[in-house]
């Protein structure tokens, strides 16, 4: 299945001693890293072979080439949005 690359990003994740619960009953699951953070190479391994199992070569190979570009993250690209939307020049109409 082609999403079993979560379970191998959680299970990365755990091993690597990142992931966190945000409640009390477990309800979901936060991993948290700093920009300094230190991967063991058993977490990293964990992660590529659960990848390369769910997605296949193919897909592997694309997702590592898109991962590896780099650029914005979520919060700049949002930020960004945030600011076009707030400086447009479109009148409002009520």
């Amino acid at each position: 299945m082609r999403t079993n690359y979560i379970i191998g990003f959680a299970r990365s994740c755990m091993q690597a001693g990142m992931l966190y619960t945000t409640s009390k009953r477990h309800e979901g699951y936060i991993a948290i890293t700093t920009p300094d953070t230190k991967y063991p190479f058993e977490s990293v391994v964990t992660f590529v072979r659960k990848t390369i199992s769910s997605l296949g070569w193919k897909r592997y190979l694309w997702f590592a080439k898109y991962i590896s570009k780099g650029g914005e993250n979520l919060e700049a690209r949002m930020l960004k949005a945030e600011a076009e939307i707030c400086c447009s020049t479109a009148p409002f109409y009520n």
